[in-house]
């Protein structure tokens, strides 16, 4: 079977494939990348005629695939094959995921991508250059926390299996943020992203103006499209704590969040869980954590009792 790449420039073509895969994710989606208005190129696999997967990369102007992190993952996704016994439909992964490492270590200098959590069979990444010493890839393991929703009951949240599973910590936050009738509303784009700024300015990590104006575009699109809300808890009449999400068709993402001011210890736990249960609402199956890679976050998130899920950031110098 001969296999080969079609670039593609129908978005809403894409998104539906993406849609289809055992890999959709929202990063993958032009509605969330073009926002970003970096230079994005979208490309088909094929076997012969037939479309067997996909992937997106963020390059610049010298032939560099570049990180973004607002783009959490992004690279590779496969399309399913019911009627394919799994020995072939492996096999079929592993030349779509060959061919795509060729494409890139053929057309780039520079290479910085994160793969989508689904991707769990990066072989022709490790086998790059394998009898060589030197021009191999940097593979660090990233990694994730899924919260299942389906454990999560509408009638009896406090009572639901995926609440029990949170620590007692969190479960001490949620009945003071009762108690203290914590309330919330929702927020536009501009109040976030000032606040958030503001955030990292105190940690003396400014925002550049570009990502600034990237961030502010993606969420405006987000809304725009009914695929994101900004929840900010309010506290005796104080705004304390804001959190972007976002869902696509199974799947929510948390993905920002920012003090605002006068924090309590239980406002950012209480948002936090009315982010997860409007995505119950609205028919969502998984919640994202998006990362738990440093110490503190990745504590923090996992007080929620999600699956700790792996992911891939590859990187060579060509």
């Amino acid at each position: 079977m001969k296999y080969f790449i079609e670039k593609l420039n129908n978005y809403s073509e894409w998104d539906k494939l993406v849609s289809k895969s055992l890999n959709n994710n929202i990063f993958l989606k032009s509605f969330y990348l073009l926002p970003l208005n970096e230079l994005i190129d979208f490309y088909l696999v094929k076997k012969n005629s037939k479309i067997v997967g996909g992937f997106t990369l963020i390059t610049d102007k010298k032939k560099n695939i570049i990180y973004n992190d607002l783009v959490i993952h992004s690279g590779v996704f496969f399309l399913p094959e019911d009627k394919m016994k799994l020995s072939s439909f492996n096999n079929q992964k592993f030349e779509v995921l060959n061919l795509f490492k060729d494409f890139l270590t053929d057309n780039y200098k520079n290479i910085n991508l994160t793969l989508s959590p689904n991707v769990n069979d990066i072989r022709p990444f490790q086998w790059h250059n394998y009898h060589q010493k030197k021009n191999k890839f940097k593979i660090d393991v990233k990694y994730t926390s899924f919260l299942d929703l389906k454990k999560l009951n509408e009638k009896n949240y406090e009572g639901s299996k995926l609440f029990l599973n949170f620590n007692e910590n969190r479960k001490r936050n949620l009945k003071e943020a009762l108690k203290n009738n914590v309330s919330f509303i929702e927020e536009s784009p501009s109040f976030f992203v000032k606040n958030y700024c503001l955030m990292f300015k105190k940690k003396g990590e400014p925002v550049s103006p570009k990502k600034e104006n990237q961030l502010e575009a993606l969420l405006k699109k987000l809304l725009e499209i009914n695929k994101a809300k900004i929840i900010t808890a309010i506290h005796k009449g104080n705004k304390e704590y804001s959190i972007a999400f976002s869902w696509d068709d199974k799947k929510g993402y948390y993905l920002f969040g920012s003090p605002i001011a006068n924090q309590t210890n239980f406002s950012g736990t209480a948002t936090m869980w009315h982010c997860i249960k409007l995505c119950k609402k609205n028919k969502i199956e998984i919640f994202d954590m998006e990362g738990i890679n440093s110490p503190l976050r990745g504590a923090y998130k996992l007080s929620y009792g999600g699956e700790i899920v792996n992911y891939y950031n590859l990187q060579i110098n060509i």
